[in-house]
């Protein structure tokens, strides 16, 4: 269920702009307004502009603007819903249950995950302060020592240490919970933090386990699962805790080296980030991220100074969290380790950030080097040159891996040594993956790069793309009930131009000290518990509209009017084309709008940009973004505009005038069909043969348009 709309307008009321804004930014009167230093670039002469009355900000030194809400949701990473729950429960405004939350069943589950939430705050406390003031964590104290981690960033990141105890959680948390002297602000109503019902919910965080039953009637009882380990809290991007991982101290094999929580109603290792709360400022700054593969690594880069550092929890990169980090940044850069699982692991992100909308870049280290040795020796400014050297492109990477993978004997891994046959499978394969691109020109980019590795030509590739495409294609059109045209054959004309890289040098996020955590890190409340915005929460929002799917007459008029803008008003003059008519047939509203915005706007057309010797680079941008605007499916037009160009078939003209005839002819058919429904219901023998007469009529006219 959507929030509604008024009870977004009472918290969009009852927040206070400055004080949200107040928690990064230092803030002071201007006028009627406040200004402050931006937080999503780095400047020294405020620039970053707040009203409180209206409720908007704007920067004009990096031109970002929008409501309290887009202030959250940039800030913090938060969807639409969650931004509104956490404005609602920093107000006091209560945001409505959905219908499925009202169930009492839901209910119950509600307040379990409540106390769950509340056990980790408990928790992270516990193995926090064992870590300082335990008796045992002398070795765990050594060994941080000895990896080069300072006391400042264990505290930073909250690091722990569980001792070499099989009942320490369990029985710490219980106590902590019976020396709470707000016990009763922890809102508990269901009792789930009771002592007899502590212990399963331990349990199901992971972070104890039942002992395999034995033959006495005596109750199970549990023990710790992490024993032993540097513990490493994974939090939201609010630093609440919702998991943890736990490194072994010991030199010997017993146990895994890590253990990580598993999968409960809190924590989703598919959705989850380690160190996300200490990078959220300096991925705000710089729009950027560098992502490893281990938290030793993040901490050790973080030292060493890049703040924008993540790494995934135990697993590799997913759906999930490319979509999360597309929401808090515009480029990724991967720094993973270079021996063969690393490379691997690098080649398989390639694919998954495939219309993404984020830029990706590749670090890749040398065999038998990560990212926490290289840290330990390289700082500052030298480290980031140091990673720009060994940037490599991530295509390069994953036309390698498919070429050499499967490979049982080392070869030479040089593209240009393959065989034609070899060559060719591999161009097929890479064809499959480039044909999924979306954006036109972004595929046609990475096509370019691609046949240059190869040492194939450009169209040898892109008759495999094409022939990838149609294939989708088809099954697509197999699997709907409508009928899509079959697109023309493109010629293979031998492009001469020279093509640009898609490919950049890794972005280099700001110098560590130039963005000073006092001024931006935020001071989000450590109690998850006390409040309602959960980040691995999603409400049901409206969010972009969708894409609303064209018929085939529909779909030609706007390639006609792509190809040459100028023919809009000859599509104006088809009679009964405009809504307004009422007719079935006729365009529908939202494109109505887009021929007059284009009719407007006379953008360059599709038939002068592929004449041209040199077409201007946003040509084909500024198209895209005004098919986007009404929704209309803006790459698949854009293609089949561009391909039906380059083949050289119908002029536009006649293609509208084509459409006018079809219109027409759909018009009579449309008729006759109404004629037919009345004839059925028609009992009047003079009225039926009013009706026989009329549609014998219209049958005529359609036979004269068919014979046009």
């Amino acid at each position: 269920m959507s929030i509604p709309r008024e009870v977004i307008e009472e918290v969009r009321t009852r927040s206070s702009f400055v004080e949200i804004a107040g928690e990064t930014v230092a803030l002071k009167r201007s006028g009627s307004g406040f200004l402050g230093l931006c937080p999503f670039h780095t400047e020294k002469t405020p620039s970053f502009s707040v009203n409180e009355e209206e409720g908007l900000f704007y920067c004009f030194g990096c031109g970002k603007k929008g409501t309290i809400f887009d202030y959250v949701m940039e800030m913090r990473g938060f969807t639409f819903p969650e931004a509104v729950r956490f404005l609602a429960s920093k107000c006091g405004v209560q945001v409505p249950e959905s219908r499925e939350a009202r169930n009492p069943a839901a209910k119950v589950e509600m307040s379990r995950v409540k106390a769950m939430r509340h056990l980790l705050q408990i928790a992270r406390s516990a193995y926090r302060e064992n870590l300082l003031n335990g008796k045992s964590s002398a070795a765990a104290l050594s060994y941080l020592e000895r990896r080069g981690i300072s006391p400042e960033t264990s505290e930073r990141f909250a690091l722990g240490y569980a001792p070499e105890r099989w009942e320490f959680i369990a029985a710490e948390i219980l106590n902590r919970l019976e020396s709470l002297s707000d016990r009763d602000s922890i809102s508990d109503e269901l009792g789930f933090l009771s002592k007899e019902r502590v212990g399963p919910l331990l349990n199901d965080l992971g972070l104890t386990k039942l002992r395999k039953a034995e033959k006495t009637t005596a109750p199970r009882t549990s023990y710790d699962v992490l024993r032993n380990r540097i513990i490493f809290p994974i939090t939201r991007s609010d630093g609440a805790a919702i998991g943890f991982g736990g490194r072994s101290i010991q030199g010997d094999d017993k146990g895994p080296k890590y253990l990580n929580s598993p999968e409960n109603a809190v924590y989703s290792k598919r959705r989850a980030f380690f160190g996300l709360h200490q990078a959220l400022p300096y991925i705000r700054a710089a729009r950027h991220v560098f992502l490893v593969e281990g938290y030793m690594d993040v901490l050790s880069l973080y030292q060493a100074g890049l703040g924008d550092v993540l790494a995934g929890c135990g697993t590799a990169v997913t759906t999930e969290q490319v979509a999360i980090l597309r929401r808090l940044c515009d480029r990724v850069t991967l720094l993973f380790d270079g021996d063969k699982a690393g490379r691997k692991a690098a080649s398989n992100c390639f694919e998954l950030f495939l219309n993404s909308g984020l830029e990706l870049s590749l670090v890749l280290l040398p065999e038998g080097q990560d990212p926490d040795d290289l840290a330990q020796k390289i700082q500052g400014k030298e480290l980031r040159g140091h990673l720009r050297s060994l940037y490599c492109s991530p295509l390069s990477l994953f036309i390698e891996q498919v070429a050499f993978a499967k490979d049982s004997v080392e070869h030479s891994r040089n593209l240009k040594d393959l065989s034609a046959v070899k060559r060719g499978k591999v161009a097929a394969e890479i064809a499959e993956v480039l044909a999924k691109i979306d954006n036109p020109v972004e595929r046609d980019s990475l096509l370019s790069e691609a046949a240059d590795l190869l040492g194939i030509r450009t169209e040898s590739l892109d008759s495999l793309i094409y022939a990838a495409r149609e294939k989708h294609l088809a099954k697509a059109t197999r699997s709907q009930s409508g009928n899509a045209a079959p697109a023309q054959r493109p010629s293979r004309k031998k492009d001469t131009r020279s093509p640009a890289r898609s490919q950049s040098a890794p972005y280099d996020p700001v110098p560590f000290d130039s963005v000073p955590y006092d001024r931006v890190a935020s001071q989000y409340a450590q109690d998850a518990f006390a409040e309602e915005a959960d980040a691995e929460a999603y409400f049901s929002e409206e969010s972009a509209a969708p894409v609303i799917p064209l018929d085939s007459l529909h779909r030609q008029l706007l390639i006609a009017v792509l190809s040459d803008p100028q023919l809009v008003p000859e599509i104006f003059q088809i009679p009964s084309m405009l809504s307004g008519n009422q007719s079935q047939n006729a365009l529908p509203p939202h494109i109505i709008s887009f021929l007059r915005t284009l009719e407007e706007r006379q953008p360059l057309g599709i038939e002068a940009y592929v004449r041209a010797s040199e077409p201007p680079e946003n040509a084909l941008i500024e198209l895209q973004n005004l098919l986007k605007e009404y929704n209309l499916e803006e790459h698949e037009l854009l293609e089949q505009a561009i391909r039906q160009n380059k083949v050289g078939g119908s002029h536009p003209r006649d293609v509208i005038a084509q459409a006018g005839f079809a219109h027409e002819r759909n018009g009579l058919k449309s008729e006759i069909g109404r004629i037919r429904a009345n004839e059925a219901e028609t009992k009047d023998q003079d009225a039926l043969a009013r009706l026989v007469q009329e549609k014998l009529v219209k049958k005529r006219n359609l036979e004269k348009l068919k014979s046009q």
